[in-house]
């Protein structure tokens, strides 16, 4: 992807989360960042939230006793 299209899949990412629990916004940044480290970064700057955030917020969601989920 060239780098106005990752630029508008992080705007639509950020769009579409409006109104997400900040638990599940971590999370997505967290699976996105486990993929790829720019992706993680791209969709947390658009959400106006730190990939370094999503990681420490990992210890407070609440499916933490379900890997599986995490």
């Amino acid at each position: 992807m060239s780098a106005e299209q990752q630029q508008v899949l992080f705007e639509n990412t950020a769009n579409n989360m409006a109104g997400v629990p900040d638990f599940i916004q971590y999370r997505h940044i967290r699976n996105c960042n486990w993929c790829d480290a720019a992706y993680g970064a791209g969709v947390a700057k658009a959400l106006g939230l730190t990939v370094e955030d999503a990681m420490n917020a990992r210890e407070s969601d609440p499916a933490l006793h379900l890997p599986s989920c995490l």
